[in-house]
């Protein structure tokens, strides 16, 4: 084959797949339980145990059935971030929607910074900042140069 050649067979090949990617997050949709429906939703993000400091997320989504926006899965079951159990680490509590995001250790004489999309997580408690992964009074975070 020549390199045009390979160069069409590549382009048909990719319009292909796009398009058999575009039919199978659009075009077939199966049919969810009672609760959920179809939508590009994250595992992670989308369920209860999210709101833990050590949890990490991607911001990956995949079609799937799952849970309605603003609601997470606990037990299997789409509930409202005021449902969710959350065993938050010492020094902190659980906020179904934190205004601003979180204040670090380094970040502390810097202006808050506002969330654009309101998620339940565990926050620290007044008088308190994120050192790693948890909750240090203020007085207690390094100072710069030492």
């Amino acid at each position: 084959m020549t390199s045009r050649q390979l160069l069409v067979l590549g382009l048909v090949f990719a319009i292909s797949f796009a398009i058999i990617g575009k039919l199978d997050a659009t075009s077939v949709r199966p049919t969810c339980p009672p609760g959920k429906i179809f939508r590009c939703a994250n595992d992670c993000l989308d369920s209860c145990p999210f709101v833990s400091f050590n949890k990490i997320c991607t911001m990956h989504c995949g079609f799937k059935c799952a849970c309605p926006p603003n609601t997470y899965l606990q037990d299997n079951t789409c509930v409202p971030a005021s449902q969710c159990r959350v065993d938050c680490p010492p020094n902190s509590h659980a906020d179904h929607c934190p205004r601003f995001q979180d204040v670090h250790c380094e970040t502390l004489k810097k202006e808050r910074v506002p969330n654009n999309k309101c998620y339940p997580r565990c926050v620290c408690n007044g008088g308190y900042v994120k050192s790693g992964s948890k909750c240090v009074k203020i007085s207690e975070c390094p100072k710069k140069g030492k």
